[in-house]
């Protein structure tokens, strides 16, 4: 009599744990565009205001189901605290220092739409494909979007099968700024004086990590101010923003070293009681 050769205990742990990622009644993940055939091992199902999505059919107020789905384990705490979830994906995969994402969106009945970022984000696409049907509930959806064919997206042929079968994670949406910027936005213009001030007290409270790390001696602090006057505003003023937890983002309007009108945004992160710059994107006005 012929017997199957025994499958060793952490395959069947592997098999296990890609099967419970999109639920027990989900197949598992296919996904080819060119060259990239990631092996999808994760997914996370969360809503969004349908204002997200309004170029696809989605309404503001109404919500949009979205599944995440990864060639790496989704850190799904990260996104309940992240400010905004795609970029809290990313971040996971460069943190990795590979992966890739997919971003299954059903916007209308007809039609679910994909976002593909591939390579921690290097490359992204945007697909339309048809959805599988869909069963969904206050807390769960299945579902799935597909191609029925081949699909040409400039040189690139493409098709997929993406179900899904999950609980839906609650991510509570960010809330706007106080008046001002509150606690972040106060912290964001204090920094902007301190360098402008060659102040270290107040500058090494509210710099990003690295640029603290650097702890410049007295002699150093002249020519350490005028490096950071490079990549910082010369003045900034609040517009907006918004908050969540620790993390906040903060819109600004200023000047740069050359008094050249700019705009901006700050990544802000609560460290102890001191609000620290994460990241920044300033553009030119003029």
């Amino acid at each position: 009599m012929n017997r199957s050769p025994l499958v060793p205990l952490l395959a069947l742990t592997s098999v296990l744990a890609a099967a419970t990622a999109f639920g027990a009644g989900a197949a598992k993940p296919g996904f080819h565009l060119g060259d990239s055939r990631p092996q999808i091992v994760d997914a996370v199902a969360y809503q969004v205001d349908g204002a997200v999505y309004a170029e696809a059919g989605g309404k503001p107020g109404k919500p949009v189901t979205v599944v995440a789905m990864a060639d790496f384990k989704i850190d799904r705490q990260d996104l309940i605290d992240a400010l905004n979830t795609p970029n809290a994906l990313l971040a996971q995969a460069q943190k990795l220092g590979k992966g890739n994402v997919l971003l299954v969106a059903m916007t209308r009945p007809d039609r679910c739409d994909v976002t593909a970022l591939l390579q921690m984000g290097e490359k992204q696409f945007g697909l339309i494909a048809e959805p599988l049907p869909v069963k969904e509930t206050a807390t769960h959806v299945k579902g799935g979007c597909h191609t029925t064919s081949p699909q040409k997206l400039f040189d690139n042929s493409y098709d997929f099968e993406l179900p899904y079968d999950l609980d839906l994670t609650v991510i509570p949406p960010p809330a706007k700024l106080a008046a001002g910027g509150g606690e972040p936005g106060k912290a964001l213009v204090d920094v902007v004086k301190a360098i402008q001030a060659k102040d270290w007290k107040v500058a090494r409270l509210h710099l990003r990590d690295e640029e603290i790390a650097r702890n410049p001696k007295p002699a150093e602090q002249k020519s350490f101010f005028e490096g950071m006057a490079l990549n910082y505003p010369k003045t900034a003023q609040v517009t907006g923003g918004l908050i969540k937890g620790d993390h906040a983002t903060v819109e600004i309007v200023g000047t740069d070293r050359e008094d050249h009108k700019i705009r901006g945004t700050f990544t802000m992160k609560k460290v102890g009681a001191d609000w620290r710059v994460v990241d920044q994107e300033l553009y030119t006005m003029e």
